[in-house]
């Protein structure tokens, strides 16, 4: 029992790891990473956070280098607004993606939505950055540096768009 617990944890644990190098390293910036692997990333990492992923219409590969690392930031930030469990589900659109976090109590809070609403000119003094910001800060500065306009969606959601 002991040494399946222990691969599991270290299954998990490398489910992680390949998930932040691509969402938030170097490693989703180039052309390394296609649809069908950003999806079973995506998988793998919310099923370690007992999140379920529906990616069965994940968006088709972008020409543009590092849209699909702002699909995984959108994700695991998208996982955070689901304090009981539930889905996030990734759903593929002609010129972009909707990813939404459905569950009980699902919801963004306001600091998110008021920190993705700056302005493209605004910049962010680290007094500004904080646990709860963090993530959509980087989402933000990073949909900015793909070319991704992001928007939020409902109550617990983002619509990504690229061309």
């Amino acid at each position: 029992d002991a040494i399946e617990l222990v691969e599991q944890s270290v299954g998990q644990a490398a489910d992680r790891l390949i998930f932040f190098r691509m969402a938030f390293g170097g490693a989703g910036s180039g052309g390394g990473l296609d649809a069908r692997m950003a999806a079973s990333i995506t998988t793998n990492y919310l099923a370690g956070r007992k999140i379920k992923a529906d990616v069965s219409n994940w968006p088709a590969d972008p020409q543009a280098d590092g849209v699909l690392k702002v699909v995984l930031q959108a994700a695991a930030l998208a996982a955070d607004f689901l304090p009981r469990g539930g889905v996030v589900r990734v759903t593929g659109t002609q010129d972009g993606c909707h990813v939404v976090a459905e569950g009980t109590n699902a919801a963004r809070p306001a600091v998110v939505t008021d920190t993705l609403a700056a302005t493209e000119g605004d910049d962010v003094s680290q007094d500004e950055v904080s646990q709860d910001t963090v993530l959509v800060h980087i989402l933000r500065l990073t949909a900015r540096r793909f070319g991704v306009a992001v928007s939020t969606e409902g109550e617990a959601g983002f619509a990504l768009r690229w061309s």
